[in-house]
């Protein structure tokens, strides 16, 4: 049996292996124990603090990125590893290792993909046209040009159907049309053209825009564009010589149905038969398309107020109306009805119901059975699905997601975007999977087989797009041959290829040639940086910053290499500006040399490297310094501060066994608080590279000494320590000089001391006093005639009033007032510069108050001059103030005018919640009160709240709105601001220019909404403006060109649509006020 594991086992002995190059030599290690003064400090330990010298122990790492030399070593050779070996390099350990240099980014210049994308950010190439190259297999995208999606889906469609696509290339020029170059048909020849034949995956429908004369950037409804358009193409056709062109439309998209009416009295029917290019499905609720389609063909009873008029019985009567399909087109389109027209709110609305139809559906049990073809293939496979992205009717933004025969797949066109997809929905995934396919969970894979129908479901499908199955469009790929384009769209698409094809081939060239240059210039760095690291201490060596070093690696000389390389192209240009000033200030100190509180952000290149960054890629390092250039003044800084660090704690221990006091001993004063603060084991009050400042520095002299210099009468704030604690202190702060315990304090403090003590007391009892014989005024408030009762009253200056109360308050604190001066109120005409009638004069400068009270100040101070004022109550009411000294009315205006800044009251007023409140209180009149409301509070309902407000003569009524916004929390669209009967509602006013003088009165109204109804009888719909739609364009037949209607300039657009909801924003907007997307230039 195996003898037992010991319960505690020994560690292993730690080896130096394992031991970071921080653990062995700290740079700073000698503070304190080989040097304790300044003067002792020798170069060695000068270049120690930066690493620089041998006793650091920072090894001299071997260049991982130099080249490989062939090993003469033989397999049998022994590797001895000594516990003297240096520990691996790694970028943690070496972090602050100045010898070095593995980890400043070298990888990237060896790395051929690296290099190369690091070449092709700061190469400056410009777009590469090759990006706009199209991919074999890929399907051309169509450029939006402002807001038509809507077209642009529809585009995607009919491109995909084969027969039409053959129709529109067979469409010629009449004889007689001498512009067929600039006419819709030739711009859609050519828009298919790129379409099938371009090399560019995006085209620019403009000129077919154009020609059309569509408002790119008007949001349009996209099933009145297909209806329009195919119209137009209709027309075209017929004018055509070849007969199958004629009626391609007919032939391709147009069915019949018959629409028939039985009566139930007489048993007659009426009927009419009628062409359709598609078929209307309801979405009346979550519905699926069979349903739809079933219930468009349901028979209708018609009784009641709908009762049928047979001309037969020539009479109303009960009936039911039916519709039968006929025959179906080989292409069958569903519109389904997402866009309907709200009765409630006379606006169109999309309908967010989901339909779900399936890939495959079988018509044959739709159709008229007396009338079907029996030879007709009547099953249709899905081949488009159009799509309306956003919640609104009037914006949002139209996809398609269609079938291509030629490639047997489905694809997403989202104008420039066209993806390949393999399920159908609203949702559909963009990220790339392998084989570029875009993948979505939420709906069911798109199946092909004809005997399996998939179900999809959609809320933002408005037209469905089925094919009737055949021998040709049904299999692994269509067998219906791909038409030709014409040959003069050839001839414009040929010319866009050859433009694109030369366009990449300039831009291959340069680039090859800025590449070639670009490795030479790789060659140069990366033989710099195989040969760019130390040996040895005695190596001369330039000292640059680890981040400088970084930068030039990935910016700097790649930026240089750039630029040569383009300089090169361009023989003109000066090789001087082809050289880099590169600071190395990371690492320097205030001094201008090199800062060893930076010490880790240092790194030692050789002299040859660094004479080779500048003749090989021109880059110059500014400053050049070298490790003799450590700083010495900063290192006896940092060495003073490392010093007390270590100091400081011993010095206070002895100090706590000197500083005893004992009983039989006299004790000497100090401050508690730089006692207390100075023993702790980081003082606050110290100062980095700075000494402690001594106990009677600065604040610390208040707690110990008086003003006077001697011992202050307040024991609090000091405290006692031994002769030994101050002969201690005195060696650390020998100008130090505490006073002695048996030291009296301060006589004159203490006289001052006990004759303020009495003065409070008297200032007291005055204040208390005062505060008896005026109650009245006390308990008064500094705002006009807050309180003042009718009967003779007197005017008061309220900063009196204000400078008693505070006395009165705090009478040890504050200065009893001297006088009461009213001349303020006098102007040199020995007359009032106010009125004491004018609510506005009564400003926060004055007050009124009965004149008891004054003849009771009177008595206490020196009053005057008396203003004396007579209040009565006129027979509306209000109140009236008969005055004995008139007013001057040329004085009073020039104070009210002549001034810079001056204050006005706002008072907010809602006359609607005071009707209520008014009506309120008659209906709920109480028979008694047994409650007084405040002065304040009656105040408040009675005038409202108001509150002041500085202005200057340049303050416009919209920064008075702003600043009652600020402070109300009211919009400014909510209020009404009325000055002396008269509405502010000019914004750029100014006070001066409206007359608003000092301490007027301005009334605030707050509205609830924009617009102030008076009635019920205002129009407050709000209905949408529609827009022109298709009027003005060659869709309607009215083109721009001779119509005045709509403005065609496209100079001076009456709106600017978003790209990305299609909003109509304001001419001068440059986001959109909805989605914030940024407009870009008009």
């Amino acid at each position: 049996m195996p003898p037992k594991r010991k319960r505690h086992a020994s560690p292993a002995e730690k080896t130096k292996r394992s031991m970071s190059f921080d653990d062995r030599l700290s740079p700073w290690s000698w503070v304190g124990t080989e040097v304790k003064d300044v003067s002792a400090l020798a170069t060695e330990h000068v270049l120690a603090t930066c690493g620089f010298s041998s006793r650091n122990s920072y090894p001299f790492c071997s260049n991982r990125f130099a080249q490989n030399h062939p090993s003469d070593k033989l397999e049998t050779d022994m590797i001895v590893i000594t516990d003297d070996e240096i520990s691996q390099c790694s970028k943690k350990v070496c972090k602050h290792n100045p010898n070095c240099l593995n980890y400043l980014g070298q990888e990237k210049w060896e790395d051929d993909a690296k290099a190369s994308a690091i070449f092709v950010k700061n190469a400056e190439l410009g777009y590469d046209p090759d990006e706009d190259s199209r991919e074999p297999d890929q399907p051309v995208g169509l450029k939006n040009l402002g807001a038509t999606c809507y077209a642009n889906a529809s585009l995607q469609v009919w491109f995909r159907d084969l027969p039409f696509r053959a129709g529109v290339y067979g469409l010629q020029p009449s004889s007689c049309e001498t512009n067929f170059v600039d006419s819709p048909i030739f711009h859609l020849q050519v828009t298919f053209a790129a379409m099938q034949e371009g090399r560019q995956k995006v085209y620019n429908p403009s000129k077919l825009v154009e020609s059309l004369e569509l408002r790119a950037g008007e949001q349009q409804d996209a099933q009145e564009f297909a209806k329009l358009f195919m119209s137009h193409l209709d027309a075209e056709f017929q004018r055509q010589p070849v007969v199958s062109l004629r009626s391609l439309v007919t032939d391709q998209f147009q069915g019949k149905q018959l629409h028939g009416t039985i009566c139930e009295a007489c048993k007659r029917q009426s009927e009419h038969e009628t062409d359709f290019l598609e078929l209307e499905i309801n979405l009346t609720g979550n519905i699926a398309l069979t349903d739809g389609l079933a219930n468009s063909l349901k028979p209708e009873k018609l009784s009641g107020e709908n009762r049928y008029h047979c001309s037969y019985c020539d009479t109303l009567q009960d009936a039911t109306r039916y519709t039968k399909l006929r025959r179906l087109p080989p292409v069958l389109h569903f519109s389904l009805m997402r866009f309907v027209y709200d009765l409630n709110t006379m606006e169109r609305k999309k309908s967010k119901s989901l339909i779900s139809f399936p890939t495959t559906i079988d018509m044959r049990k739709y159709i008229d059975s007396d009338n079907a073809d029996q030879g007709t293939n009547h099953i249709y496979d899905l081949r488009g699905v159009l799509l309306h992205k956003g919640p609104s009717a009037y914006h949002g933004h139209y996809e398609a997601q269609v079938f291509d025969e030629t490639l047997h797949c489905w694809f997403q066109f989202n104008d420039e975007s066209v993806t390949k997809i393999k399920t159908l929905g609203d949702r559909i995934s963009t990220k790339k999977k392998e084989g570029g396919d875009a993948e979505q969970d939420e709906a069911p894979e798109v199946t092909m087989e004809h005997n399996d129908s998939s179900i999809i479901r959609s809320k933002d499908a408005y037209m469905l797009i089925y094919s009737r199955r055949t021998s040709q469009n049904h299999g692994a790929k269509s067998t219906e041959s791909v038409p030709a384009p014409p040959p003069w769209a050839m001839k414009t698409i040929e010319s866009m290829n050859q433009a694109h094809f030369q366009a990449c081939e300039e831009f291959l060239t340069k680039k090859t040639s800025m590449i070639h240059h670009f490795e030479t210039v790789r060659r140069n760095v990366r033989s710099i940086c195989h040969s760019w690291n130390l040996t040895s201490e005695d190596e001369k060596s330039v000292v640059v910053g680890h981040q400088v070093l970084s930068n030039w690696l990935s910016d700097h000389c790649v930026t240089l290499a750039c630029q040569q390389s383009n300089s090169h192209e361009d023989k003109d240009q000066c090789s001087v500006n082809d050289t880099a000033i590169i600071k190395n200030d990371d690492i320097r100190c205030p001094h201008g040399k090199l800062d060893p509180e930076k010490a880790a952000e240092m790194k030692r290149i050789s002299e040859t490297a660094h004479i080779d960054i500048i003749n090989l890629t021109r880059c110059i390092f500014d400053p050049v310094l070298s490790p003799q250039d450590v700083c010495r003044s900063c290192v006896e800084s940092q060495f003073k501060e490392r010093l007390y660090q270590l100091e400081h704690p011993r010095l206070v221990s002895e100090f706590d066994h000197a500083a005893i006091l004992r009983n039989e001993n006299v004790g000497y004063w100090i401050s508690k608080k730089w006692l207390r603060d100075w023993r702790s084991a980081k003082p606050r009050m110290h100062v980095t590279f700075e000494g402690d400042p001594d106990p009677e520095a600065g604040e610390f002299r208040r707690h110990v000494r008086c003003e006077h210099g001697a011992l202050s009468i307040n024991t609090l704030n000091r405290c006692q320590i031994s002769k030994e604690g101050v002969v201690f202190l005195n060696r650390l702060f020998p100008n130090w000089n505490p006073p002695s315990a048996e030291e009296e304090p301060c006589g004159a403090c203490t006289i001052e001391f006990y004759a303020s003590k009495e003065d409070k007391k008297e200032s007291r009892k005055r204040a208390e006093d005062e505060k008896a014989h005026l109650y009245s005024l006390y308990d008064s408030t500094t705002d006009g005639d807050g309180y003042v009762q009718t009967g003779p009253c007197a005017v008061l200056s309220s900063a009196f009033v204000t400078t008693w109360k505070q006395w009165v308050i705090f009478s040890s604190d504050n200065p009893r007032p001297d006088i009461v001066d009213n001349s303020r109120f006098f102007c040199e005409h020995e007359m009032l510069v106010f009125d004491p009638n004018c609510v506005s004069d009564q400003d926060s400068s004055m007050m009124i108050v009965q004149r008891h009270v004054w003849d009771a100040l009177e008595s206490y101070y020196t009053c005057g001059p008396l203003i004396s004022l007579s209040k009565t109550t006129q027979e509306d009411g209000s109140s009236h103030y008969d005055q004995a000294i008139p007013t001057c009315r040329e004085c009073r205006l020039k104070k009210k005018t002549n001034w810079t800044t001056a204050e006005i009251v706002i008072q907010l007023f809602n006359p609607k919640e005071q009707s209520e409140t008014t009506t309120k209180s008659k209906l709920l009149k109480p028979a008694r009160q047994n409650f007084r409301q405040s002065r304040r509070l009656r105040r408040m309902k009675q005038h409202g709240v108001r509150r002041r407000m500085t202005v200057s003569k340049d303050t416009t009524i919209k920064d008075i709105k702003i600043k009652i916004q600020e402070e109300w929390n009211i919009s400014t669209i909510c209020q009404r601001l009325i000055h002396h009967g008269t509405e502010l509602q000019n914004n750029a006013a100014t006070v001066a220019s409206l007359e608003i003088g000092a301490n007027d009165l301005i009334e605030l109204h707050e509205v609830n909404e924009v617009h102030d109804l008076d009635s019920d009888t205002d129009d407050t719909s709000g209905n949408r403006n529609e827009g022109a739609g298709f009027s003005g364009t060659i869709l309607c037949g009215v083109s721009d060109r001779t119509t005045t209607t709509i403005p065609s300039s496209p100079n001076n657009p009456a709106y600017r649509a978003c790209p990305s909801c299609t909003l109509h924003n304001s001419p001068e907007a440059t986001a959109c006020t909805i989605c914030d997307t940024p407009l870009g230039d008009p």
